[in-house]
């Protein structure tokens, strides 16, 4: 009897043990389960929120709205949009008929745009487009005393021109490019001769202007110091 009352004494521990095993058990997986049920949940609201609305980084759920639109010509701080990317005026013009009257007024044109020799590049479609003259006297006597005068500078390279729209100038040399010209007019003031100036010979068709170089503030002023006469290059 001894043997089998003990047997049973122990017997009933362990189920006693077993017992409260499972009760701790289910209490803690009950537990665990709302904290899943609730996580989900609040997935759940997290994905049916209405547009522009999200919760906040603190949990609570608070709304952050949407980034107002930025006004056309205006950046992200308010300030006016730089143009420096556009070019309004184009980098390249084009005068059809250029001659000493449009030389002299787009010369003028850029310089009010606040561009500087460098800065610009103007090409004639033929070689040898750029000259250094007098322009024409009304008598030949004037002629024959800028030529004397010319002469007592050290003056050699000249020649009169005879027929055309410009009888009469005196051509102190012929160049490729307009800085040359530039070059040889300083030259010639440096003599001491006076009224001598450079610009694109008679007949030399069109002009190019090539902007490429031009600072971002002299785009958006050039526009409107140009006088007409231009074009965008085909």
């Amino acid at each position: 009897m001894k043997g089998f009352g003990g047997r049973l004494a122990l017997l009933l521990l362990l189920l006693n043990v077993a017992v409260l095993g499972t009760g701790i058990g289910l209490e803690h997986y009950r537990q665990t389960g709302n904290m899943l049920v609730g996580y989900n949940a609040d997935k759940i609201t997290l994905l049916r929120s209405p547009a522009g609305e999200r919760p906040g980084m603190d949990g609570s759920g608070g709304n952050v709205s949407e980034p107002e639109p930025v006004p056309a010509g205006k950046d992200a701080t308010g300030e006016k949009a730089s143009h420096a990317a556009a070019t309004p005026a184009g980098d390249c013009l084009v005068v059809r008929d250029y001659n000493q009257a449009s030389h002299d007024r787009l010369l003028a044109d850029l310089a009010a745009a606040g561009l500087r020799p460098g800065q610009y590049a103007i090409r004639l479609d033929k070689p040898l487009g750029w000259w250094v003259y007098i322009p024409p006297e009304g008598n030949e006597a004037r002629r024959e005393a800028l030529i004397a005068v010319l002469k007592a500078a050290g003056v050699r390279d000249m020649a009169v021109i005879g027929r055309g729209s410009m009888t009469n100038a005196i051509s102190l040399g012929m160049f490729a490019e307009p800085g040359q010209a530039a070059a040889h007019l300083a030259a010639m003031q440096a003599k001491g001769v006076a009224g001598v100036v450079y610009g694109p010979r008679p007949g030399m068709g069109a002009a190019r202007v090539d902007l490429s170089g031009m600072p971002a503030q002299a785009r958006e002023r050039l526009p409107a110091r140009l006088r007409g006469g231009l074009a965008a290059c085909g």
